[in-house]
Formats: structure tokens, C-alpha cells, sequence
């Protein structure tokens, strides 16, 4: 190895952690600004009458809506908002401070993503409390750019404010969490009255249609209400009378939970009417879970993607 081949990979190396060294450096010694530690959603926070949130990127918005002590989106419907969303996003309120701000200068908006932002807004009733927009996170993934509202300055802080790809995301999701194991008995009645029982009597006992006696393989059923999610909502007084019926499906779980399925066809999308009920004897706490349950599902419709509409259409016409 040549002499000036080791000269230029120490010299690369050097400056390397002289870099760093400044950047370390700067970090640990600048100057404390006066917005330094300060917590950005204070107001927010500090507000008990807080009711309203928008959230907005360039996909879409969300309009967080608090009534009754509910958090609902104004955008599907005023259907409910996924709690644990909400967790989220309450957390990041209460811990994100200002770690660093500096006057923006030339291309700022561009150069930390400010210009097609994540932008937050909170309100109790008219009054606007606490407004933000956010860009993109340093190259080390340590803090999140960030810009205050009608203020000339660009900010850094710890907090991400993570924003889901899709709308429905923050919706409650799921409709229903099945396991295979858990299911006692299916019943299926298309449309035009035709109906199929798939049962078993115990749980290590294979799925049976008791019309035939043989096994069913319900594979993509269980794949689909493994994990039953929506992609839009409405309620029952915009749902349209016209939509189409394409049949019914119960399904009773060993608990004597019983979800009792209606699913619709409206020109190329699937939706999809829940509700809960139980078999006469249920076990210990199948009453209460339906009674703190029961409001997710009772009057509103439900849009699946193409593929799960699928799944529950094609189950139905077998």
C-alpha cells in the first residue's frame, strides 16, 4: 500500500473526528437558548377544556373531536378514535421539549421538510392553543425538526410525533380479533336464504359442515377476522337504504360470545354491519365486555378492503 494512499485515509479519518468532535462539542457546550427545555404543547396540556385537534400532512387530515369525554374523527363520520393512537400522541404532548432553535435562513422550509409538514393544531372551543409544524428528522435520528407557528425560526426536539401512512389508522381498529381455537360454531345465510352451519362441540375438534360432515378449510376466513380491520365507517343515518345485501354471517365463540355479521356490496366496496350478543349461558364476563362493547358497532357500517370483502363474500356463495 503506497505512502500517499495511507496519507489520504488518514487524513479522510481525521477530519472524520474532528467532525464529530465539533459536533459533540456544540452539543454539549453552546449556548443555552431561552426556549431550551421549554414544553411545547403547555397550553395543551395545562387546558382540561382542550376539544379539538387537527393533524395534517400532505395525504391527508384528521380532525380529533372530543365529545362526551369520547375522542372522536370528524372525518369518518365522528366514529371513534383508536385509543392507542391517542396514547400516543397525549405522551408525546406531555414529554416534548424544545431542545434547539436557530433562525431560518435561505431554503429552511426545503431543507428540513418543513414545506409539506406534518402540522398540529390543538383548540378549546374557538381558541387556538398550541400550533406546529414538523419536517424531518436530523441525520442521526436523534430529534425532529420543527417550526412554531407564525414564528421566523426553525426548532429541533426529541419527540418524533410518529403520523401513521393511512387515514384509517387512527380509527379503533380492529372489528374482532378471532382465534381458530376460540370459534364453536359459524352460520352462514347468503341472500337468497340458503343456509350453511360449520360447528364442532369442542375446541380440539376440526371445524365440521354438518350438512356433509366434512372438514372445512376456513384458512383465509381465519387469516381476515385474525385481525379485522376498516377502512372507512359510517353511520347508520348516511349508510345508503339501496346497498345491497349479500348475506349474513354468526359466528359463536365458545365463551357464548356471538358475532353476528351483515355484509353489503355498494358498487365495487364491501361493507360490513356488527353486532354482539351471546348465547344463553355465556361464561363470566361475556355480559359486561358486550355492555363496554356493544356502542363500536351498534348503528354504524363498516368498508373493508377489496380483498376481506372478498374472503366473507366468496365464504357466503360457497
Amino acid at each position: 500500500m503506497s505512502k500517499r494512499i495511507l496519507l489520504s485515509g488518514f487524513m479522510l479519518l481525521s477530519c472524520s473526528l474532528l467532525f464529530f468532535a465539533a459536533a459533540f462539542y456544540w452539543r454539549i457546550y453552546r449556548p443555552q437558548s431561552a426556549e431550551e427545555g421549554k414544553l411545547l404543547f403547555a397550553a395543551t396540556v395545562s387546558e382540561p377544556r382542550t376539544d379539538r385537534i387537527i393533524l395534517k400532512n400532505s395525504d391527508y387530515t384528521v380532525t380529533l373531536v372530543r365529545e362526551n369525554n369520547y375522542w372522536k374523527v370528524a372525518e369518518a363520520d365522528f366514529y371513534y378514535a383508536n385509543s392507542l393512537r391517542l396514547e400516543k400522541l397525549f405522551n408525546a404532548f406531555d414529554r416534548a421539549v424544545y431542545s434547539l432553535c436557530m433562525k431560518k435562513t435561505g431554503n429552511g422550509a426545503d431543507k428540513y421538510g418543513l414545506r409539506n409538514s406534518l402540522k398540529i393544531q390543538t383548540y378549546a372551543g374557538e381558541k387556538l392553543l398550541d400550533a406546529y409544524s414538523f419536517g424531518n428528522n436530523d441525520p442521526y435520528n436523534q430529534y425532529r425538526f420543527f417550526r412554531p407557528a407564525g414564528e421566523n425560526k426553525i426548532c429541533q426536539t426529541e419527540t418524533k410525533f410518529d403520523f401513521p401512512q393511512k387515514f384509517y389508522s387512527w380509527l379503533q381498529q380492529p372489528l374482532m380479533q378471532l382465534q381458530e381455537s376460540d370459534v364453536r360454531e359459524i352460520k352462514i345465510i347468503a341472500d337468497n336464504g340458503k343456509e350453511r352451519l360449520i360447528s364442532r362441540t369442542a375446541e380440539f375438534l376440526p371445524l365440521l359442515d354438518t350438512g356433509s360432515g366434512r372438514s372445512v378449510n376456513l384458512q383465509n376466513f381465519f387469516d381476515v377476522t385474525g385481525f379485522l380491520s376498516f377502512t372507512d365507517v359510517l353511520s347508520a343515518r348516511n349508510f345508503p337504504e339501496e346497498t345491497a345485501l349479500i348475506g349474513t354471517i354468526d359466528i359463536t365463540l365458545f365463551s357464548g360470545l356471538v358475532y353476528k355479521m351483515q355484509l353489503f356490496r355498494r358498487n365495487d366496496s364491501f361493507w360490513l354491519k356488527v353486532n354482539l350478543s351471546s348465547t344463553a349461558l355465556p361464561t363470566a364476563g361475556i355480559g359486561d365486555y358486550i355492555k363496554d362493547n356493544a356502542f363500536l358497532y351498534d348503528g354504524w357500517y363498516f368498508r373493508l378492503s377489496t380483498s376481506k370483502g372478498k374472503v366473507l363474500s366468496d365464504l357466503i356463495a360457497d
